[in-house]
């Protein structure tokens, strides 16, 4: 008789290696039967690639990494038992609808494992931004998939910037009505400030007030990040030429 608890293992054990930057890769791990077909996602992760076991971020849960990992495993082998199937078990000669959905399911279950390999990375303008990230978190991740990001980054990050956007300031007209605390937004947006170690935190600032924030202010916080990038890749065009190594 068959012990499938043998079968069933829940060691930790990464699928869907995805958003690669600098060396590093978001990654989900699952729950798995006999290491080698993902079940159930167990939670993501940013790992450096080449690096030593055990050295993970916790990350919230990549649905665009879970997907793939899926994609990548379970594509092919439903791609295979639809061939099969259609060419040996004559599950398309039925003709009509029947056999034009089975060959249009298989069809589906090849694409998903074609794009699971194909889509699984960043475009450079992506990249350059966690690389202005990692200034001051760290890490090449989205900061807004970083748990705690607000005790851990904001808390540090926001003080510094609001310093130095005050100090940008003094030489230039700003509304009066801006708060000390807003005031580096506004100094942010402006294309005159051209100081890449400034723009960067204020980027990251950004995406952090985005995460934590809903309904329209979020959308403004979205348009500022926006803006603030535009600053920054016209101060700093380094920095894409690293992301496009990267």
């Amino acid at each position: 008789m068959i012990d499938w608890r043998q079968h069933l293992q829940v060691w930790r054990r990464a699928y869907g290696s995805v958003d690669a930057c600098a060396g590093w890769s978001i990654t989900t791990q699952f729950v798995h039967l006999a290491g080698l077909l993902p079940l159930f996602p167990r939670g993501s992760h940013l790992v450096q690639l080449g690096g030593e076991p055990g050295h993970e971020v916790p990350v919230t849960l990549g649905l665009k990494s879970v997907a793939i990992g899926y994609c990548r495993v379970w594509g092919p082998l439903v791609t295979l038992g639809l061939a099969l199937a259609l060419t040996r078990g004559g599950l398309a000669d039925g003709g009509g609808w029947t056999g034009a959905a089975w060959i249009g399911a298989a069809i589906l279950a090849a694409a998903a494992s074609v794009a699971a390999w194909a889509l699984g990375g960043l475009s450079v303008d992506a990249r350059a931004q966690r690389l202005a990230y990692a200034r001051h978190a760290q890490y090449p991740v989205d900061v807004a998939r970083l748990p705690g990001v607000h005790d851990l980054v904001w808390s540090r990050l926001h003080p510094h910037v609001s310093k130095r956007a005050a100090e940008l300031a003094a030489a230039r007209h700003y509304p009066k009505t801006t708060s000390p605390e807003e005031l580096w937004r506004d100094v942010a947006v402006d294309p005159l400030v051209t100081e890449a170690e400034f723009l960067s935190g204020a980027l990251t600032l950004a995406r952090i007030e985005w995460r934590l924030g809903s309904g329209a202010p979020r959308r403004r916080l979205a348009d500022l990040h926006r803006a603030i990038w535009d600053n920054l890749r016209v101060a700093d065009p380094t920095l894409l030429e690293t992301a496009a190594r990267a």
